[in-house]
């Protein structure tokens, strides 16, 4: 079962991505929100927790943006974020384990890579709202 603070959190989330959507295409929001909301299910709100839990800490969010509309090795998040290895292979574990992120073998290296786009549109809001 989810507590409150899990669906408020899941909503101003929502809100927030169906807002930053709306203002890049100009499209009506009433819309968009309405048919969205209707797809809910108890199952998506609980995935949809999932997933932002599974975002909602710094070293991730840095991950995130790191790999936003590129794929890189465990060793270039540690030489470009400044973090330890097992810290990134960590923080690399538990979203991909969410499904936020896949992962390329080539060789003995593994390059990983946001699953969806649709997780960048999430990072643009975050930046546009957090980021002045």
């Amino acid at each position: 079962m989810l507590d409150y603070d899990e669906i408020r959190l899941f909503f101003i989330a929502s809100f927030t991505v169906h807002f930053y959507f709306l203002a890049a295409t100009g499209r009506g929001f009433y819309s968009i929100m309405e048919t969205d909301l209707q797809k809910l299910s108890k199952k998506n709100l609980g995935t949809a927790v999932l997933g932002l839990k599974a975002i909602a800490h710094p070293c991730r969010l840095q991950i995130l943006c790191s790999l936003s509309g590129s794929e890189m090795t465990v060793g270039d998040m540690v030489r470009q974020l400044g973090l330890s290895q097992s810290a990134v292979s960590q923080h690399l574990s538990r979203m991909k384990a969410a499904g936020i992120l896949k992962d390329r073998r080539a060789g003995n290296q593994v390059y990983y890579s946001l699953k969806e786009k649709d997780f960048e549109v999430l990072l643009g809001a975050l930046c546009k709202i957090y980021v002045k």
